[in-house]
């Protein structure tokens, strides 16, 4: 019977392990080590960017499961600290509120990182645009171009930013009959680094490779062609009927259209380099009863149903007129962030001020003279704020 005791009254195992994984969550070092990791993170992804471009940074860390696996622990260990000091008292304050902030902010960067838009958008003069290239995801699509099926589309290939640029053949395999492989690729304009070894050595600028050379066998025939990155669609007449290819930056719909209007550049005195480049942009929208025309530079961005547009660059165009390029981003978690920041602020103000400000007559918490903090005082315990 006392042994029966005994075993009731000790906790099961996969209570004892509950137990320790609440306690390694809610702990100061593992928030500190979680910092730890997410600075070298970042700093690697830096690295990373600078050698390899934007493209593998964003498919590699900043879109991947275990960089967002890193801030999911860090709003736990956060969150696990909170609960375990409930009920708070008023001298928690601060940290209560600080730590709300965190979350916050923390909850901004899940929204930017499940709704971000990173791309862009390439205005010719006289032209209307109503979507724009995301940066970070490259396609191959290959579609029937017949009377029974117009533009359908039977094949859509994404991989990661280093298998554009691989030497080696790429097989994408048989899509309803039709077999499609990659022979060559064409990389980008290339740029010479410093190195120590060589002297100077040439890489390619990051991006994905800017053309590839596509095998299609449809039937007993066999096309080659060459596309070229986010350039017009080529067909192919096959025993299969024609057929669509585009090797593209994904694109995503606006919802309304933007038209360039005029481009203004301003060259420096003498001639050498550009002062500034404005782009007057008419928005076309169907949900607004006026026309907006508005001058996008890069000081001054357009924003637009959640939409940011910079200006970024220019290309001169072959009758002398000039292209516009401007950069688009949505970020749906950009208010959220900054509330928890200034949440935080606001909590690491008050945790001074709790710990500075004491009522007359007590001192500061874990010294002499202080009743809640004497070992011998009723009802003092371990770690009491």
């Amino acid at each position: 019977m006392a042994n029966a005791t005994k075993t009731s009254g000790a906790p099961s195992i996969p209570r004892r392990l509950a137990i320790s994984a609440w306690h390694w969550m809610a702990a100061t070092e593992t928030a500190i080590t979680l910092i730890a990791v997410l600075a070298f993170v970042l700093a690697l992804a830096t690295g990373i960017e600078a050698v390899w471009g934007r493209e593998t940074v964003q498919w590699y860390v900043y879109n991947s499961r275990w960089f967002a696996a890193i801030f999911v622990l860090l709003a736990g260990n956060i969150l696990a600290a909170l609960l375990t000091r409930f009920p708070w008292n008023g001298r928690q304050i601060g940290f209560v509120i600080t730590h709300t902030g965190l979350l916050v902010a923390l909850l901004g960067m899940a929204q930017s990182f499940v709704g971000g838009i990173d791309g862009r958008l390439t205005l010719e003069p006289g032209t209307t645009v109503d979507s724009i290239a995301l940066t970070s995801r490259t396609v191959l699509k290959v579609a029937r171009r017949d009377r029974t099926s117009a533009g359908r589309l039977i094949f859509s290939f994404s991989c990661p930013p280093e298998v554009w640029l691989n030497d080696n053949v790429l097989n994408l395999g048989i899509v309803d009959g039709v077999q499609i492989r990659i022979l060559a690729r064409r990389n980008p304009a290339t740029f010479t680094t410093p190195s120590s070894s060589t002297g100077l050595r040439a890489r390619t600028s990051g991006d994905s490779t800017s053309s590839v050379l596509v095998e299609l066998c449809a039937g007993n025939e066999t096309h080659t062609l060459w596309l070229e990155r986010d350039s017009a669609s080529r067909v192919s007449d096959t025993p299969a009927g024609p057929m669509q290819l585009q090797f593209a930056s994904d694109r995503l719909q606006l919802g309304f259209s933007l038209e360039l209007v005029e481009f203004h550049r301003k060259r420096n005195p003498g001639g050498f380099g550009d002062e500034s480049f404005v782009s007057t942009i008419r928005v076309i929208d169907k949900r607004s009863p006026r026309t907006r025309v508005v001058n996008v530079s890069m000081n001054k961005p357009l924003t637009y149903r959640g939409f940011l547009f910079s200006q970024v660059d220019f290309r001169e165009a072959t009758d002398g007129k000039h292209v516009s390029i401007l950069s688009v981003t949505r970020d749906p978690g950009r208010y959220l962030k900054y509330l928890g920041i200034i949440v935080v602020c606001i909590g690491t103000v008050l945790t001074f001020l709790v710990r500075t400000v004491q009522p007359s007559g007590t001192s500061a918490p874990g010294c002499p003279g202080n009743s809640r903090t004497d070992p011998n005082s009723p009802g003092a315990t371990d770690g009491e704020w």
